[in-house]
């Protein structure tokens, strides 16, 4: 099948930030997918809190959209007591939740990644404590015949399917099939990008 249009996809925000401006707080961030709408009943992510976009704010003025790939700021009806890395999505189609996501990463650090490593997992704005759980079906990119079922490292220009479980708070995800940012994923250590992948359409 074809892939879908993000903009035929669910309603996806990522906040990055807010902005105070004449009392009003305005959150900051990227349509993913879908298209955005004044007046939307949305659900905040991770906490799965009902909310409604009260206004979408640009430079030129309000709008009454906003559609993928748009950079906007928006009001909601009830404030949020965090703002990055929080996704609003379409109530009626959620996106995952969960303590535990699986990526097929191609590693980029000289250090090899070691299973019970502990990163920063980045999804859109999300970054979440993870440690790494299990590392399988690893493979040298130059050599892609020969796969290690198991693996306790994944070196540098290897590619494996690493197996993370977050430790502070739950990953907003969906599998790379969804064609947005949702499904992609970068591994950071110590502040530098060390891996970056996809989550699978199937498991995760």
């Amino acid at each position: 099948p074809l892939p879908v249009a993000p903009v035929n996809m669910p309603m996806r925000f990522a906040v990055q930030g807010t902005l105070e401006i004449a009392g009003r707080r305005i959150y900051t961030g990227r349509v993913e997918a879908g298209t955005l709408r004044a007046g939307q009943d949305v659900t905040v992510m991770p906490d799965r809190l009902p909310n409604q976009v009260a206004s979408i704010e640009a430079m030129e003025g309000q709008r009454s959209a906003s559609s993928a790939g748009e950079c906007v700021g928006l009001t909601l009806a009830q404030p949020l007591a965090a703002s990055r890395g929080v996704i609003l999505s379409d109530p009626t189609a959620l996106p995952r939740i969960s303590g535990s996501v699986s990526g097929r990463i191609l590693w980029m650090a000289d250090l090899p990644l070691s299973r019970g490593e502990t990163l920063h997992l980045c999804i859109a704005t999300q970054e979440i404590a993870v440690r790494v759980d299990a590392l399988t079906d690893c493979f040298d990119a130059a050599q892609p015949e020969a796969i290690r079922k198991e693996s306790e490292t994944l070196a540098c220009g290897e590619i494996g399917l690493v197996r993370l479980a977050t430790t502070d708070r739950p990953a907003v995800y969906e599998p790379c099939s969804c064609e947005n940012t949702l499904g992609r994923l970068v591994l950071m250590r110590h502040g530098n990008v060390a891996g970056a992948g996809t989550i699978p359409a199937v498991g995760g």
